[in-house]
């Protein structure tokens, strides 16, 4: 499954700062688990689509 995070983060300043995240997972269930432990800022699920490594990287490349 390829997914569409919004995520946070802090900067160097710890100014919130908002970023898009692009990944695959097996398991979104799980993956989401993950972010939600290691992020201390909001997590958003916002699409996800059938579709593997493959799919991912082309995402990857389209959008850097």
């Amino acid at each position: 499954m390829v997914y569409l995070i919004k995520s946070a983060y802090l900067d160097d300043n710890d100014n919130p700062k908002k970023c898009l995240k692009i990944g695959y997972a097996k398991n979104i269930d799980d993956r989401m688990i993950g972010y939600g432990t290691h992020n201390n800022l909001t997590v958003s699920l916002l699409k996800t689509i059938e579709g593997d490594l493959f799919f991912e990287s082309l995402y990857h490349n389209f959008y850097n």
